[in-house]
């Protein structure tokens, strides 16, 4: 709009000029804890076991057993699955279930020794934070083994 002629703009009325926005700084958080890149992901026991989709092994599990299993041998079992597909970085499979059964004992060559460990994972659920944590602790990295390996460690 134009000026009205009987009107004066004093210098401090007219626009000013651009100050310019830059280039954006770098975030940086000043709160302790806060998880920035992968790197500051915490590990090791208490820390739980993020994985994509884990609660997908109880839907597996419940469809291999349709009669149901007892609560407390799947909860054992499913965080057995969670936990191998967890450190795959991906969401749970049949093979979890498959290499879980195995070290848990509900295949039908289970001898005494794996049926002996299952009672013990399976009595140990009701005192757990985190139900079958027992289980990922006794197992270790046997989970994550291949069929050789996985025998090998089963037969203990």
């Amino acid at each position: 709009m134009g000026q009205q002629p009987n009107i004066e703009i004093e210098p401090t009325d007219l626009p000013r000029e651009g100050l310019g926005h830059g280039t954006p700084g770098i975030w940086e958080t000043t709160k302790p804890g806060v998880i920035v890149n992968p790197g500051d992901v915490p590990r090791g026991r208490g820390f739980g076991r993020p994985g994509p989709d884990t609660g997908y092994a109880l839907v597996l599990i419940r469809g291999r057993y349709p009669e149901g299993l007892a609560r407390r041998t799947e909860s054992v079992l499913a965080a057995l699955v969670a936990a191998r597909a967890a450190h795959f970085g991906r969401a749970p499979i049949g093979r979890d279930i498959d290499v879980a059964e195995k070290l848990v004992g509900l295949t039908d060559d289970a001898d005494a020794e794996l049926l002996a460990r299952q009672k013990r994972w399976v009595d140990a659920v009701t005192h757990e934070k985190r139900p079958g944590d027992l289980a990922i602790e006794e197992v270790g990295d046997g989970l994550y083994a291949n069929d050789t390996t996985l025998k090998a460690w089963s037969s203990r």
